[in-house]
């Protein structure tokens, strides 16, 4: 019994070390609470909309599937980030209705400082990390993971590309 109890601290120590570690490019984040200047990433503010993108859809469960394809309706859509820390994001809702709903959602954004990661915090709380694969003046290329609403363990990854709609 001692020794079960043992391992099974000794693995919870393990989880909490790799949860509260961070790179120094996770310590680099400006804007998380709306204060900085986010001089470092002029070039995302505005409103951008969606050009192109794929996803790749994976699941084990019941069986093993993988599927890519280029979405008619992509998981995001349209993009607006403020100057004042807060981005609106376009995203498909779970609602299993065609052609789908988009609901607004409303986050405090920050970018990386040497802008290769994006993230966006909900007003619960809720925190996700977009890589970022390009960002010009007026193209965004953007990686999205998110479970899938299933609940059957599938991930949605996204890969999309849009362009600013404002100058």
């Amino acid at each position: 019994m001692k020794t079960h109890i043992f391992q099974y601290l000794m693995l919870l120590l393990g989880v909490v070390v790799l949860a509260t570690s961070c790179s120094k490019e996770e310590i680099n984040l400006t804007n998380i609470n709306g204060t900085d200047s986010l001089s470092s990433a002029p070039a995302l503010v505005g409103d951008w909309a969606y050009q192109s993108g794929q996803e790749d859809y994976t699941t084990n469960y019941p069986i093993p599937f993988d599927t890519v394809f280029s979405p008619e309706y992509p998981m995001v859509r349209d993009l607006h980030f403020r100057n004042d820390g807060t981005a609106i994001v376009e995203e498909r809702s779970i609602v299993e209705i065609w052609p789908p709903l988009y609901v607004e959602t409303k986050y405090t954004w920050s970018i990386s400082a040497n802008r290769t990661s994006l993230q966006l915090m909900g007003s619960l709380g809720e925190l996700y990390t977009w890589e970022i694969l390009m960002l010009t003046n007026q193209q965004l290329r953007v990686k999205v993971s998110r479970p899938d609403a299933s609940g059957n363990g599938g991930l949605i990854t996204s890969i999309n590309t849009y362009a600013k709609i404002n100058h």
